[in-house]
């Protein structure tokens, strides 16, 4: 028979005084235990965060720890060569959810509270029970990473719940500056609308995982110590990693390097953008202390109150950039379309030099062959007019 039990913790194990990773471990600030789970449900280590933000890296790196990838792998392209580590059928259903409701992807507003109850939610639910059944069968630690989930981790809960998963979450924190400026790079975003969105996925992900077993890390510290940061987040989530080895261990670090980084901003730089908000400012400071300290009143209390701040003001000021924001996708489109005809032109004009360069070099063989064959000419009439005397004698 399979074994469908999970990697789960069932007590909390004492750091061994062999392993400097462990002790490492040990000498980190005292934390909440999290709440342990029976040895028979299943696990789902939910990735959260903002698009950009290293959620791949993070995803791509459970899976080589023993966790079920989903069955319709997003490939990898261009804007992430070593793959998204993403369910195709997740993000289309993701994104019929978010249409449902009147948003999409890149809305740096609030999901709407109200659409949970609605007869939609209810319909969405089954469907999403029936996705991860069909993408993840009956594994019993699976990767689940969507950046649209994190505006809407509550009613992914229910989904959850629902098919007998147990969450931990795994939040990587980026540098909001490297994220606005990488959404500019893919999608033409400007660094003010990148930089809200990353604000918006950081709260929701936050107080929407604050009462789970989670592990909340900068980014940059994953990239340079994996190891360590992953045993970390082990303890926190109280999950044991079954495919940890030298072999999964040399993989993950072929994986992880610098190449997954194109945008690197210096902290004093992002703080002194004059794009970068006091807000954002403020709760990038607060997801880095959690990071240190997972039980910081002070950084939950910060991150509480700009989330107030943020929702008054999205109300306030969100209906009113409707039009604006309607208009600068509009453009954004005409540009990208822009941009895919003079790709083309200059396409079509490089075609036609290697045309133009094929044809030359074949004049230039014919003109060789013409010079060859008036040589040969010459040569028989010569050979006739030496010959036509004799014939006459």
């Amino acid at each position: 028979m399979k074994n469908t039990e999970p990697a789960l913790l069932s007590k909390a194990k004492a750091p061994r005084a062999h392993s400097p990773r462990r002790q490492a471990s040990a000498a980190s600030p005292a934390r909440r235990q999290p709440k342990l789970y029976p040895s028979t449900a299943k696990a789902a280590a939910l990735v959260l965060g903002m698009h950009r933000s290293g959620t791949s890296s993070v995803a791509g790196a459970l899976v080589r720890l023993g966790a079920k990838a989903p069955n319709a792998l997003m490939q990898p392209d261009s804007g992430n060569a070593k793959g998204y580590f993403e369910s195709i059928a997740l993000m289309r259903l993701n994104d019929e959810i978010l249409a449902s409701a009147g948003s999409v992807w890149h809305d740096w507003r609030a999901f709407s509270e109200d659409w949970a109850a609605s007869a939609a939610a209810r319909e969405f639910e089954a469907k999403g029970v029936a996705t991860l059944s069909q993408e993840f069968g009956d594994a019993s630690l699976i990767v689940v990473k969507d950046p649209r989930i994190s505006r809407m981790t509550p009613f992914w809960m229910r989904i959850f719940d629902r098919a007998g998963y147990v969450v931990r979450v795994f939040m990587p924190v980026r540098s909001p500056l490297e994220v606005a400026r990488s959404l500019r790079a893919r999608y033409g975003f400007p660094i003010s609308k990148g930089l809200l969105l990353w604000l918006r996925h950081v709260l929701d992900a936050e107080i929407s995982s604050r009462n789970l077993p989670r592990a909340v890390f900068h980014w940059g510290d994953f990239l340079t110590d994996w190891r360590l940061t992953m045993d970390r987040a082990a303890e926190q989530t109280g999950l044991i990693w079954p495919r940890l080895s030298d072999w999964s261990a040399a993989e993950i670090d072929a994986f992880i390097s610098s190449e997954l980084q194109h945008e690197i901003v210096e902290p004093a730089a992002m703080l002194a953008h004059p794009d970068v908000s006091e807000w954002v400012r403020a709760v990038y400071r607060a997801m880095i202390a959690l990071a240190k300290d997972p039980t910081s009143d002070s950084a939950r209390q910060t991150l509480d109150d700009v989330r107030s701040d943020f929702g008054r003001a999205s109300k306030i000021f969100g209906r009113a950039l409707v039009e604006f924001e309607e208009n600068m996708t509009l453009a954004l489109g005409q540009a990208g379309e822009a941009r895919i005809e003079v790709g083309n032109i200059r396409q079509d004009a490089a075609n036609e030099r290697l045309r133009a360069d094929a044809l030359s070099a074949q004049l230039d063989v014919l003109l060789a062959e013409r010079a060859a064959l008036a040589e040969q000419l010459a040569s028989l009439r010569a050979e006739r007019d030496r010959l036509t005397p004799q014939a006459a004698e």
